[in-house]
C-alpha cells in the first residue's frame, strides 16, 4: 500500500527501487549495474572523453576504459576522434534507430516490475 507520509514514502521508494534492481538482475538485461550506469551517463551527458566518464561515474580511468570497451563491443557506443584534441576519442551512444542504448537493454525488464 502506497502512503503519502514522508517517512513511509521513503520506505516505499526504497522497496520499489530494490524490487526494480532485483527484477533487472533476474531478467538478465545483459548490463551490470556499473555498465548500465556508465551507458546512462554517456547518453545523458555525452559525448564524453574517458576521463570525463570516469569523473562523472567516480571511478578510476582504467575502469572507465574497460567499461567503454565492453559497451563498444556490445554495439552500444561508438568512439569518435575529437577534431581539436586527437587522443583520447570522445565516446557517445549510437543513435536510434540503430541502437536505443539503455532503453533497449532494460525496457522489457522495467515494465514487469510490480509496485508496492
Amino acid at each position: 500500500m502506497v502512503t503519502t507520509q514522508p517517512t513511509n514514502l521513503a520506505a516505499d521508494l526504497r522497496i520499489a527501487v530494490a524490487r526494480t534492481a532485483r527484477r533487472l538482475r533476474q531478467e538478465g538485461s545483459g548490463l551490470s549495474a556499473t555498465t548500465g550506469a556508465a551507458l546512462a551517463t554517456i547518453e545523458r551527458h555525452g559525448p564524453l572523453t574517458p576521463s570525463e566518464l570516469a569523473a562523472r561515474e567516480r571511478i578510476q580511468r582504467p575502469t572507465a576504459t574497460r567499461l567503454i570497451g565492453r559497451l563498444e563491443e556490445d554495439g552500444l557506443i561508438v568512439r569518435t576522434p575529437d577534431p581539436i584534441d586527437k587522443p583520447p576519442p570522445d565516446i557517445k551512444p549510437i543513435p536510434p534507430p540503430n541502437n536505443s542504448g539503455l532503453a533497449r537493454a532494460i525496457s522489457t525488464s522495467i515494465r514487469f516490475v510490480p509496485l508496492p
